[in-house]
């Protein structure tokens, strides 16, 4: 594993990239909010980035980053646990909380280490958020664990907390696997293992009821062209602008992977490479850039554009907590894996 210095944070804190590598696959990440800031696959870099420290610190996308303490969108920036309410930042549009708040766990100095098991190399984050960090409850200590064998990454998400608080961890890469700078991912093939999902307001909040994808231009049971449907009129994605929605994973496709049983979420294909998601979290939330227009161009210079790239994040459903729903119990452990996996037609 290669480790050099990316850069220092205003406070002095010091920046590691750290890369990972493979006969088929190299993975940078760094300990700034866990963020993958590229990844090398078959002659190409398929996922967005920067190339300095200071944009990704400017930047307010979440591109490539560990998501928390709860990815996706939290009602009215509040919750009720156990009778007490808590009052969360209202960082999205004023009124909802979105991906932990204003210094989520994007935002945060992660402490590395380097463990080896069996002959692989895995790089280790650590980090301890305090009690009321964002509004949450308990003092959570996390640790995300990133492994690569062959053409699979396995992202390992474990979390204790010493009071009963809510976590729903993630990843927020942006995919193009063309390769980032090659247009947008209209033409890429897709296919999710889904059966429904969770209908949305004009602000991305769940209405409280799931649609069955039969019918609709959400269906991608069989492997479908993202562009295909993606201006079709449609209600839910006119609030959207495009694909950015919840899916509940049907389990009907799983496979073995690092010795445990997952859940083939998605698989992506285009130009001969296929992308592969599998977790074992309950849903995932399917994204296709649809506002990517930031100032700050990514790695190389290249300039950043609507529908860019596709974000697959195995999660639980967004807002669960105002229903009260996927509590961390004290002293209970947060334990989920999600594996992206990269195959190449040649």
């Amino acid at each position: 594993m290669e480790k050099r210095l990316f850069g220092k944070l205003a406070d002095g804190s010091e920046i590691y990239a750290f890369t990972l590598a493979s006969d088929s696959v190299k993975i940078t990440i760094l300990n700034y909010g866990g963020r993958i800031q590229s990844i090398l696959t078959h002659g190409r870099d398929v996922v967005c980035g920067f190339d300095t420290l200071d944009d990704y610190v400017n930047d307010n996308s979440y591109q490539g980053a560990i998501i928390g303490r709860y990815a996706n969108r939290i009602s009215n920036a509040c919750f009720t646990l156990n009778g007490k309410e808590y009052k969360l930042a209202a960082n999205d549009h004023e009124v909802n909380h979105n991906h932990g708040g204003i210094s989520g766990f994007d935002r945060k100095v992660w402490t590395p280490a380097v463990e080896e098991k069996d002959g692989m190399e895995s790089l280790v984050l650590s980090y301890t958020s305090p009690d009321g960090e964002e509004g949450y409850p308990g003092t959570l200590d996390v640790k995300v664990t990133y492994t690569l064998v062959g053409g699979s990454l396995a992202i390992h998400y474990e979390a204790v907390s010493d009071a009963d608080t809510y976590v729903n961890l993630t990843n927020h890469s942006y995919f193009n696997l063309k390769g980032y700078d090659k247009g947008t991912i209209e033409d890429h093939m897709m296919t999710i293992y889904a059966d429904r999902f969770t209908a949305v307001d004009l602000l991305r909040i769940p209405l409280g009821y799931t649609i069955d994808v039969v019918g609709t231009p959400f269906d991608f049971r069989k492997p479908k062209l993202i562009g295909q449907d993606i201006d079709v009129p449609n209600e839910q994605m006119g609030n959207i602008g495009g694909y950015g929605h919840n899916y509940w994973i049907n389990g009907k496709k799983r496979e073995t992977l690092f010795c445990r049983d997952l859940m083939v979420h998605a698989e992506a294909s285009c130009e001969g490479l296929t992308l592969r998601v599998s977790s074992d979290m309950p849903c995932d939330q399917f994204y296709t850039s649809n506002i990517l227009n930031g100032p700050i161009p990514f790695k190389g210079g290249v300039k950043q554009h609507k529908r860019q790239a596709i974000c697959i994040e195995p999660q639980y459903e967004p807002d669960s907590p105002t229903y009260e729903r996927t509590i961390l119990r004290r002293g209970e452990k947060y334990d989920y894996m999600t594996v992206f996996t990269f195959e190449s037609a040649e």
